[in-house]
């Protein structure tokens, strides 16, 4: 219901929409383009609203029309002249000859003929070869749009010629905005923590949102409902980690040993558990640093004075080393519990050499004497 009928309903990808609806509206746009990036970014998506372009009837405006006949015909997947082919599951050279033998032939309820090809680094080697040749001079009437995950699979011969788009992951910000606007379109309500967890659980997908978000408002009885998201999730928030951090800052090994068994009784994902971590550290390190820096600061000023500049700084690199070394460690609550430790102890030895030592001037007068001193 919610993928984009047009160009301006694509979320966070504003450079290549801009840039495609250009050479769109221009009539330069090149016979064979490949999207690339990861997963739910809007590749297939924008693949379709450009077939959508290529044969709407009434692009005056600059943007797909969504009213004419061929508009409708794309969004209920019964437009002719737009093959959809999954490459994955027609890795086949002799799939491949007979799309490339049928390319011959005119488009029947339009101008053009479009081709959109996903996945297509799964094709064969054999398979590139064949459409090789008929990329390089395409008839006039036909259009490729290939989409994939990974690029560095593709033959440079097809790369070379097509015009390649780089598609980002969505940001976080432009994710949480959307699924906002969806929210109040539906009328269902929600409150801005939750919106918060599923935007940051998308991990830079759109379609893993709206997948999320459905989940979510099953789970509420259509509604959005923060608790029953956290316990299901057993998502973490600041509050969590400060709790984490103060344990530390306090040496309760018992108490942090506690916290960690409950949570992994609770399925909690250590991989993501270290990975917000950092961004907590991450956020506390701007705050040390000026609260101008993270625009939406860090509510916990009793935590951020707990800790210099410089032990927030190592703690993110023994998390930055934990996350590197994850899938070595054969335990998942050895996996949490070594980084923590060694910032316990890396606490209650800084701790321990500033009560040793003492300032340099008492340590003369212990050496000179009292008399010496005093001459």
């Amino acid at each position: 219901k919610w993928r984009p009928k047009c160009f301006q309903d694509v979320v966070g990808q504003d450079i290549v929409r801009e840039s495609i609806k250009s050479s769109l509206v221009s009539g330069n746009f090149f016979q064979s383009i490949l999207l690339s990036g990861t997963r739910g970014v809007g590749k297939t998506t924008i693949a379709r609203l450009i077939s959508k372009f290529l044969v709407c009837e009434n692009t005056n405006s600059g943007d797909i029309c969504m009213e004419c006949k061929n508009c409708s015909s794309i969004d209920n997947n019964n437009f002719i002249d737009l093959i959809e082919i999954d490459a994955a599951s027609n890795t086949q050279v002799e799939k491949i000859r007979e799309l490339i033998d049928n390319t011959q032939y005119l488009p029947v309820a339009s101008e053009v003929k479009i081709y959109i090809i996903d996945e297509v680094h799964m094709l064969s080697k054999s398979s590139f070869n064949a459409l090789l040749k008929t990329i390089e001079e395409p008839p006039k009437h036909v259009f490729f749009v290939f989409a994939t995950t990974e690029p560095k699979k593709i033959p440079e011969t097809i790369l070379s010629r097509c015009l390649h788009y780089t598609l980002s992951s969505i940001n976080p910000d432009e994710i949480n905005n959307n699924l906002k606007k969806i929210l109040q379109s539906e009328k269902i309500t929600y409150d801005d923590k939750s919106i918060e967890l599923l935007s940051k659980k998308a991990s830079g997908s759109i379609r893993d949102s709206l997948t999320l978000l459905e989940q979510a408002i099953n789970l509420g009885n259509g509604k959005i409902d923060y608790s029953i998201l956290k316990q299901y999730y057993f998502s973490f928030d600041n509050d969590d980690y400060c709790q984490i951090l103060k344990y530390i800052s306090k040496s309760e090994v018992n108490s942090l040993t506690e916290k960690i068994d409950f949570y992994l009784k609770n399925n909690l994902e250590p991989l993501n558990f270290l990975k917000e971590f950092l961004v907590v550290l991450y956020e506390i390190i701007l705050s040390k640093h000026s609260t101008s820096l993270n625009k939406d600061g860090f509510d916990k000023k009793e935590v951020v004075e707990l800790f210099t500049y410089e032990d927030l700084q190592l703690f993110y690199e023994i998390i930055l080393k934990a996350i590197r070394n994850f899938y070595y460690v054969p335990d998942n609550k050895m996996s949490l519990m070594i980084p923590l430790l060694q910032m316990i102890s890396f606490r209650s030895n800084k701790e321990a050499n500033m009560a040793t030592s003492k300032p340099i001037n008492e340590i003369e007068k212990k050496e000179l004497g009292p008399e010496k001193n005093n001459s």
